[in-house]
């Protein structure tokens, strides 16, 4: 079991340097991808049973950052640009959590390329990350949270830094 825990940590770490060289190859994802987003939902990732009964809690923080910015929440559907929060952890046999939170927003994209004849656009449109931020660490349900909260305040920041409040 310690060998288990041991490659599931070696592999976050591995995935947070993975993740800051591929942002350092590709430059900093630019907030100009949220201009015009006029609504969106939330989408939260099954978690596990370990955390299963922080999902209607963390829902509910998520979407509050959101309106308090001043972002209307919409109903789920395919086509509404929505933000996706995904946790993965592992509890430590003696108290804690290792884990990796990833907040992204995906939105409708259309492939750089001419289109036959006459097409309807949007069936070549399809769900694509245009914004992603992620973290990981150990700590208690709390922190976990509370990290969930301050990756949705850097989307926020970044929202309203193409799209100021009128």
């Amino acid at each position: 079991m310690k060998r288990y825990k041991l490659i599931i940590l070696i592999v976050m770490v591995f995935s947070l340097i993975w993740t800051s060289s591929a942002l350092g190859m590709f430059g900093k994802i630019k907030p100009w991808t949220l201009k015009g987003v006029d609504g969106m939902f939330v989408f939260l990732e099954s978690l596990k049973p370990d955390l299963k009964g922080l999902e209607s809690k963390i829902r509910t923080d998520v979407e509050l950052k959101l309106r308090l910015a001043g972002i209307k929440i919409v109903e789920p559907k395919i086509g509404v640009p929505y933000i996706y929060i995904n946790v993965n952890n592992l509890k430590k046999s003696n108290g804690g959590f290792f884990y990796s939170i990833s907040c992204e927003f995906k939105q409708g994209v259309l492939l750089a390329r001419k289109y036959p004849g006459q097409v309807n656009l949007a069936e070549f449109s399809f769900p694509a990350t245009t914004w992603d931020r992620s973290a990981i660490g150990f700590g208690e349900v709390a922190d976990i949270r509370a990290l969930i909260k301050d990756l949705v305040d850097i989307f926020v920041n970044d929202y309203l830094s193409v799209n100021p409040k009128k």
